[in-house]
């Protein structure tokens, strides 16, 4: 059997089909990568010499190391698949058994820095619909894809919340709005939005200069990057303004569970991820405020 062959069936298994767009977009490049080193094999064949070489391989590419670490495990979940369904008799080696890299390489804005972001140079249409952008993801930690999959009837002003739809998982989730974000995205709504002349059919929160249409992604990272880059820190990139989302309520006293819920995570260990951008800031924190890891009194010798 063929890599391509076997991939084919795995994307065709309808107990998959739920898997996100991103999801398969990394399978498709994990397994580029996998054809690369050991697509004139027979997948049967494949040896723990020639998995380990691929690992190898993988960490080697100039991606960050959570990147690598994903593909490698999309191979190794590929190839357990196989197994179950009898395709394969065995999983050529042992799968992985380590937790992803920690996830320290993307930039966090401080709230100063942030505040800098989100003060507006000039007010025309487009960079007022921008700020507000940048105000929903540091207001309600939106991943870019929730974040421009946003419709106008999304959003409930009575509560007031956001209703983000297909999350990872493919879940739905109802996101409260604080009262300054609420009135952000009513003006926008009211008063932005209809000066950028959005189509009649279109249904986006968030409409493009050009043509009237849905913002796409692409488009959304290069206005943040000129941004970031006036304000000189260029390493900012969208997720930065999650992380820093989440960071600034680790800071503000927020509990672990209650970020994992506004996230949308479905486990408290990817939550966890984000509370190692900060150390140093946390152990000072945890030693200021617990009441057992204050610096223990010194008694004196008569007491």
């Amino acid at each position: 059997m063929t890599l391509q062959e076997l991939a084919e069936l795995y994307r065709q298994d309808p107990n998959l089909k739920d898997r996100s767009k991103a999801y398969w977009v990394t399978f498709r490049l994990a397994i580029e990568g996998l054809h690369s080193q050991l697509g004139h094999k027979d997948v049967t064949s494949w040896t723990r010499e020639d998995i380990e070489r691929y690992r190898v391989w993988q960490k080697q590419q100039p991606v960050v190391p959570t990147t690598s670490f994903h593909r490698i495990q999309i191979v190794d979940r590929l190839l357990l698949w196989a197994v179950r369904k009898d395709l394969l008799l065995r999983h050529p080696d042992a799968p992985i058994d380590e937790k992803p890299p920690e996830g320290g390489h993307y930039f966090v804005p401080t709230v100063e820095q942030m505040a800098e972001l989100l003060k507006a140079p000039d007010k025309s249409w487009k960079t007022q619909r921008n700020q507000a952008i940048w105000e929903t993801i540091y207001g309600a930690g939106l991943r870019r894809a929730e974040l421009v999959r946003l419709n106008v009837d999304d959003y409930v002003p009575d509560e007031p919340s956001l209703w983000v739809r297909f999350g990872k998982g493919r879940k739905d989730r109802k996101q409260p709005v604080g009262p300054h974000l609420a009135k952000c995205l009513e003006h926008y709504l009211a008063v932005v939005r209809p000066r950028l002349r959005p189509l009649p059919e279109e249904t986006a929160f968030w409409i493009d200069t050009q043509g009237g249409r849905r913002l796409s992604g692409n488009s959304l990272w290069q206005q943040l990057r000129n941004a970031t880059e006036r304000l000189g820190f260029p390493q900012c990139c969208l997720h930065s303004i999650r992380h820093a989302f989440a960071t600034h309520l680790l800071q503000g006293g927020a509990q672990l569970h209650e970020i994992r819920r506004l996230l949308g995570h479905s486990q408290l260990e990817t939550t966890e991820l984000y509370t190692r951008i900060l150390p140093l800031e946390l152990i000072r924190e945890y030693r200021k405020t617990h009441p057992r890891a204050r610096r223990p009194c010194r008694f004196s010798k008569n007491s």
